[in-house]
């Protein structure tokens, strides 16, 4: 990975894929940039479908990135489809609890983690807009129960760990036409099961 540059398509991992959890293929990953030793990934499709955060009621229960349990699952469970040696080259990085730039609600508190959700300002940072940042699921997520989009074909809404209009709603990408815009920084109910994962992390190049 030692001569990889930012744009570039790199296979790190593998996870279910097709429309059966018994084949696991390379997850294909974006080079959203490449600092010193360290490359930042961010993978080329929604890989699942999980809530935010499905341990608590969103009546009762603000929901942040360091609280929410699909943090959780990207620190453990998702972690077990690399080998021992991509897991030493994951690095723990200090993630951001970067404020919606749209609404006065609260992110949480900065966390440290191997994988994470990018931010509303990180898909800003790295995308010239946010229609680039459209991602389409394997069927291994659209079996967990992802939605197409119609308008543009193709395509799902996925989780940011930025923190929606209020405590009970996380900011999503969502490729929904023009009300897409609107659904992102809004966000949907953290409980939702029908927002998918596009996972993030910073590897050690060898």
């Amino acid at each position: 990975m030692r001569d990889v540059k930012k744009g570039d398509i790199v296979s790190f991992g593998k996870y279910p894929q097709r429309d059966s959890d018994r084949y696991k293929e390379p997850i294909r990953w974006i080079v959203l940039e490449k600092k010193e030793d360290k490359v930042l990934l961010f993978s080329s499709f929604v890989l699942n479908c999980l809530p935010f955060d499905s341990d608590h009621d969103p009546f009762y229960w603000p929901a942040t990135w360091e609280k929410c349990t699909l943090r959780r699952w990207l620190n453990s469970d998702f972690l077990e489809f690399f080998t021992p040696e991509e897991k030493s080259s994951i690095l723990v990085s200090r993630v951001k609890a970067d404020p919606n730039p749209d609404f006065a609600s609260d992110s949480g508190e900065d966390t440290e983690d191997r994988v994470f959700c990018l931010s509303l300002a990180e898909i800003d940072r790295y995308f010239d807009s946010r229609e680039d940042a459209f991602a389409a699921p394997t069927d291994y997520a659209r079996m967990k129960g992802l939605i197409l989009s119609a308008d543009p074909p193709g395509y799902c809404s996925y989780w940011l760990r930025t923190a929606g209009f209020n405590g009970r709603f996380m900011a999503i990408i969502a490729p929904y036409g023009k009300r897409g815009q609107t659904a992102l920084s809004k966000g949907s109910p953290y409980n939702s099961r029908y927002e998918g994962i596009r996972p993030a992390m910073w590897v050690r190049m060898e």
